[in-house]
């Protein structure tokens, strides 16, 4: 793997702190799931190349709606099962 030890243990810390447990990457984006429980799904998404702010992105058979935007192309999500 050609990434550098520190900067991984420097994303693997932030995860940690963001209580990130799961990675998906999804058809547009990417999504990192903060397990609260089992009847909702929380966490952060990355939509590289996003041209407009979507209100909602398809995960399987339900939408994640954005909570709001923490930085270009980085939104606190929540979608329900």
């Amino acid at each position: 793997m050609g990434m550098n030890h520190e900067s991984l243990r420097v994303i693997l810390r932030s995860f940690d702190k963001m209580k990130v447990n799961e990675y998906r990457r999804m058809d547009g984006y990417h999504f990192f799931r903060v397990a609260i429980g089992f009847t909702k799904e929380r966490g952060y998404v990355f939509i590289p190349d996003m041209a407009s702010k979507p209100e909602y992105l398809p995960y399987y058979t339900d939408k994640l709606m954005m909570v709001h935007e923490l930085d270009r192309g980085w939104y606190e999500i929540e979608g329900g099962h």
